[in-house]
């Protein structure tokens, strides 16, 4: 309390001192009267305007050069590609795939048939093919022993490893049985009767083999493949052939347009009968691609060896887009060493001698020609010339050897063919096909007279027709040959009879896995000879059955 009342009385001293100063500086201000005699006004004087002109500095003509270094940096970007969806898009109708089909029956004359496959396969895994065919008939009762039966089975399948890569395995049994039925022209057995064992030629074949082969492009986009095939064939008069098969090679492709192919192959061939003969051959074959977008061009060779002996055979074609798919025209050369044993000559003549000589054919061709595609018509036609050195030709074998069984000999000559062939296609409407092939051999032979048993002429003209989408069907052929030469038994030059050769064909399915069908073959009953003595069976029918699953 007594400090309070102790700043209360400071303060009140305080207060009263500075009143006591202001009192006195009022009484000090002077008292003087002031008189305004007039306002202050405050002029400006005149100025005067200065006349500037501006300029511009001069021009700066230093350069200054900057030198700017940006390092490149990669920013990968990790996105889905994008999906292109059509708004709307019509395809074709695809026809339905079956897995299996059975065509098996029966004709005249006394005439068996049966056709058989089946294919089943897992999207990159593995796929298989089996298949079965035979044909037979017996025209015995009109002609003697006038028969024949063939029969193949066999089989074919490929399995896809996850590395990239696949293996093929294929094995077949095929079996050819012509008869000899030439005696009934020979009128030394005119009056005799002739068991069917007794002329009876069987050829029997087991061939097997396989592949190793790149199943996905390879980072290098190099398609590879190694193959094996091996075939052994007998008959049933001591003939035995052994032939086999190694290859290895692949295509570099470049910029995915462009290719190089080399490929290395050995071909190996034993025959025995009352001895025996060896024909090797080896082979090396370069060559390269170049795709244009109007051309191809091909450069390669063929480089052949046999009995240590080489042959050079040019592989080169070009071609040449003149108005896109509807004209091409197109050139080229290729040759090489054909073979020429029991299995080509039993396949081609199944009449042959098996006492054969085994030969390389050298060939060399040159060719040329067009091509195209214009709306509903294909067409090609092609021009070449052949040189062929050992060209084989078949003759009548002599009579004494063997007077039962009418065999023929081979004969081997220097030739050229000059060969026009000339193919027409049409789809003109929905399920109608017709197509047309026909070609002219022009002979000119060293040694022999003529091209013995070697068609100089031929057409094939074909007709199909689908009545009812995957229901009906109707077909007709016409086939052509001309007249072939050959020698009689006195050695004079015979020409045999032309081939004409018309048939016509349907099949109609009930339901959609059984249908039916029918073939009937050479309408005008056409019996040219093929073979001299051996004429064909003339008019002939086949019926049956058909199976689709």
């Amino acid at each position: 309390m007594q400090t309070f009342k102790k700043t209360g009385v400071l303060l009140f001293l305080i207060f009263f001192g500075l009143s006591a100063n202001v009192a006195r500086a009022q009484d000090e201000l002077p008292t003087e009267d002031v008189t305004v005699v007039k306002h202050f006004e405050a002029k400006l004087m005149d100025a005067e305007r200065i006349a500037v002109l501006p300029e511009l500095p001069p021009p700066d003509t230093a350069r200054i050069h900057g030198a700017y270094h940006l390092p490149p940096k990669t920013i990968e970007v990790d996105y889905p590609a994008p999906r292109i969806r059509p708004l709307r898009f019509k395809g074709d109708k695809l026809n339905p795939v079956y897995k299996g089909h059975i065509k098996a029956g029966g004709g005249l004359p006394s005439a068996l048939y049966a056709d058989a496959s089946y294919h089943y396969a897992e999207k990159d895994k593995y796929d298989f093919t089996l298949l079965l065919n035979h044909h037979s008939a017996n025209n015995s009762k009109k002609l003697e022993n006038q028969r024949f039966s063939k029969l193949r089975i066999g089989g074919d399948g490929n399995y896809y490893f996850d590395q990239g890569f696949g293996i093929n395995g294929h094995l077949a049994f095929d079996q050819n049985t012509p008869y000899y039925y030439g005696y009934n022209f020979d009128p030394a057995f005119k009056d005799t009767s002739v068991l069917a064992a007794d002329v009876r030629q069987r050829f029997n074949m087991i061939s097997a083999g396989g592949s190793l082969f790149n199943s996905v492009p390879t980072a290098g986009d190099i398609n590879y493949k190694v193959y094996t095939d091996l075939y052994r064939l007998t008959d049933d008069y001591g003939a035995k052939e052994t032939g086999f098969i190694f290859g290895l090679g692949g295509t570099k492709w470049i910029d995915n347009t462009h290719s190089f192919d080399l490929w290395l192959i050995t071909d190996f061939t034993g025959f025995q009968d009352t001895s025996q003969h060896r024909l090797h051959n080896f082979f090396l074959q370069p060559a390269f691609t170049l795709h244009g977008d109007v051309f191809r061009l091909k450069a390669g060779i063929n480089i052949a060896s046999h009995d240590d002996n080489f042959f050079f055979y040019p592989d080169v074609e070009a071609e040449y887009e003149v108005l896109g798919n509807n004209l091409a025209i197109f050139a080229g050369a290729g040759g090489g060493l054909q073979k020429n044993t029991l299995r080509s000559f039993s396949t081609y003549n199944p009449y042959i001698n098996n006492r054969l000589e085994l030969r390389n054919s050298n060939i060399t061709e040159y060719y040329g020609g067009i091509r195209g595609d214009v709306k509903i018509l294909t067409y090609s036609g092609r021009i070449s010339y052949k040189k062929v050195e050992n060209l084989p030709l078949y003759l009548p074998e002599d009579e004494l050897l063997n007077p039962l069984r009418k065999r023929f000999k081979v004969v081997y000559d220097t030739a050229t063919v000059v060969r026009i062939q000339g193919s027409v296609g049409a789809r003109p409407v929905s399920g109608l096909k017709l197509d047309l092939t026909l070609a002219q051999n022009i002979y000119s032979l060293a040694q022999e007279e003529k091209p013995w048993h070697l068609p100089a002429f031929d057409l094939k003209a074909n007709v199909s027709y689908e009545v009812i989408e995957e229901t009906a069907f109707v077909r007709a052929g016409l086939y052509m040959e001309n007249g072939l030469f050959t020698k009689d038994e006195e050695g004079n030059t015979l020409a045999l009879n032309p081939l004409f050769d018309v048939s016509v064909g349907g099949e109609y399915f009930v339901s959609k896995n059984f249908g039916i069908f029918l073939d009937i073959n050479n309408l005008a009953n056409n019996r040219r000879q093929r073979w001299y003595r051996y004429p064909t069976l003339g008019l002939n029918v086949m019926g049956g059955i058909s199976l689709r699953f």
